[in-house]
């Protein structure tokens, strides 16, 4: 359930270009820094997602974000080589120690 503290925040299915993934991640930042979110995972810090040469930090980022007021999850995930991001509710914090990486033999098998 969300509260009037992250209500204000847009869930999206697909974010198709850089203007509106900019946007995004600046109406995150701001809400972080109002201390209406907490961050609770990040590939890269918000502020170094566009290099000073304008291009990507990786091909692939996540920020994951909850609200301070009902604990609300929030993921953003952005794959820069399908030219796509979304914007969705998690149903817990990311844990990476929940994905770990496949054996040399499993990945043979892919």
């Amino acid at each position: 359930m969300r509260c009037h503290k992250c209500e204000k925040i847009k869930l999206r299915d697909s974010i198709p270009n850089v203007v509106e993934y900019a946007e995004t991640i600046r109406q995150l930042e701001d809400l972080v820094n109002a201390g209406d979110l907490e961050v609770t995972y990040q590939t890269c810090p918000f502020d170094k997602v566009f290099g000073f040469d304008n291009k990507f930090f990786s091909p692939r980022m996540f920020h994951q974000v909850r609200c301070t007021g009902c604990g609300q999850v929030y993921g953003l995930f952005c794959d820069t080589r399908l030219g796509d991001a979304q914007l969705k509710m998690n149903h817990k914090v990311f844990d990476p120690n929940d994905y770990p990486d496949l054996s040399p033999a499993k990945k043979e098998q892919s």
